[in-house]
């Protein structure tokens, strides 16, 4: 998991409050301002005003890209910023390792993994620091570990036929949803077997009683 996102989540955990009131303190961050935060972001040496900062990047930038975006001041406003002074995180955890690590520390556990989309490495550029994260990322890596972990595990990525062949032979759902704003979403909902008999997805799991109700297996969601 990135360093600093790991960070922002931590200092919410611990004291909301202060992390809100440092963040007003870069409000409001113009184009000027949030390019300059975003090459300092590594020298602030105080982990609470790190979070501030970046939130402040995250916010400010075009769909949350935070250093691998552009501009985009619109999120980033003092309603954020009130909502974030409120966030109460009693039951989360936030920790950083590889992904092989964590799941054997879980291994009874429901994973849910969201990793970077798998794209050709000239659009490989979206998480990180300007996309370090996402083209470093061991897709074939994630798939052998899930592929004999047992239990219930569900994973969200890109629609790509390089995906679809990673994970051949596991239930698939591709999803698709509309934002508030009318833009379109779309993500490929892969389903361990042990959790594809649970939901019904399988003759297995409707022997048993279970129902997986779809449509064409694609799901719609309007949020």
């Amino acid at each position: 998991m990135f360093q600093p996102l790991v960070n922002c989540w931590r200092q919410i955990g611990i004291n909301p409050g202060a992390v809100a009131e440092t963040a007003r303190l870069f409000y409001p961050l113009d184009r000027d301002g949030f390019y300059q935060l975003q090459k300092s972001y590594f020298s602030i040496p105080d982990p609470v005003t790190q979070a501030a900062a970046f939130f402040a990047i995250n916010r400010s930038s075009f769909s949350g890209l935070t250093f691998s975006g552009g501009y985009s001041g619109e999120r980033f406003t003092l309603s954020s910023i009130d909502k974030l002074a409120r966030t109460a995180t009693p039951n989360l955890t936030v920790e950083e390792a590889d992904f092989e690590t964590s799941l054997s520390l879980h291994p009874d556990a429901f994973a849910y993994l969201d990793p970077p989309y798998l794209l050709a490495a000239s659009k490989s550029n979206l998480y990180g620091i300007r996309g370090d994260a996402h083209r470093d990322f061991e897709h074939d890596r994630l798939a052998d570990v899930l592929r004999s972990r047992p239990g219930y595990w569900l994973l969200s990525y890109n629609d790509a036929p390089a995906v679809r062949r990673l994970y051949e032979g596991f239930a698939m759902v591709a999803a698709s949803w509309t934002y508030g704003t009318g833009k379109l979403g779309a993500e490929l909902l892969i389903f361990s077997n042990e959790l594809a008999d649970a939901v019904g997805m399988t003759p297995i799991g409707r022997r048993f009683g279970n129902s997986w109700h779809h449509e064409d297996d694609h799901m719609i969601q309007v949020a």
